[in-house]
């Protein structure tokens, strides 16, 4: 649990550091292999969530920034990039509606 705190903790410092994604996911499935039964293993899965989430922010804030700038074709990268990689993540549904309103295609 520990562990998975901290990788939620480094990947908060090293916000494009995908490694702690990986570590973090690894860490998680040998908890849950190891101890199935821990009530202590939403916490950790939650942590893992939260770097998606940080990830999936990034790239979202970045396909803004292109989006400001009047780069539509760059923000469409972005934003599909942060669909592909973080499907179930907050960002990855509101990338979903820029992606609607910028190509005015439902996606």
């Amino acid at each position: 649990v520990c562990i998975g705190q901290l990788y939620l903790n480094w990947a908060e410092q090293e916000i494009n550091n995908p490694d702690l994604l990986a570590l973090a996911e690894i860490n998680y499935r040998r908890f849950q292999s190891e101890f199935p039964k821990e009530e202590r293993l939403e916490e950790v899965a939650e942590n893992v969530q939260q770097i998606k989430e940080l990830y999936a922010k990034g790239l979202f804030d970045t396909a803004q920034f292109y989006e400001r700038i009047e780069q539509p074709c760059a923000s469409v990268l972005y934003y599909r990039s942060t669909i592909q990689k973080f499907p179930d993540t907050c960002y990855a549904k509101c990338s979903r509606h820029r992606l609607e309103v910028l190509t005015g295609e439902p996606i």
